[in-house]
């Protein structure tokens, strides 16, 4: 099935399911941190969610290291 599809397509694919993992994961690390605020912690969940890429990117080299681990 894969050799009918367009070479470009695979790519647009692949970069989808980067930026979807990307997304997906910011929302798990940031549900399961615990921040400074809790008003914190739904300001970057929110973001993530509204702005999926961007949002995602922003918390991956800003938010990640803002919240402690729950454990």
């Amino acid at each position: 099935m894969t050799s009918t599809l367009a070479p470009w397509f695979l790519v647009v694919l692949d970069a989808a399911g980067i930026c979807l993992f990307i997304s997906f994961w910011a929302i798990w690390h940031a549900y399961w941190r615990v921040f400074p605020t809790s008003q914190e912690k739904a300001l970057w969940l929110v973001g993530v969610v509204m702005l999926p890429v961007l949002g995602g990117l922003a918390y991956l080299f800003f938010g990640r290291n803002r919240g402690r681990s729950s454990r």
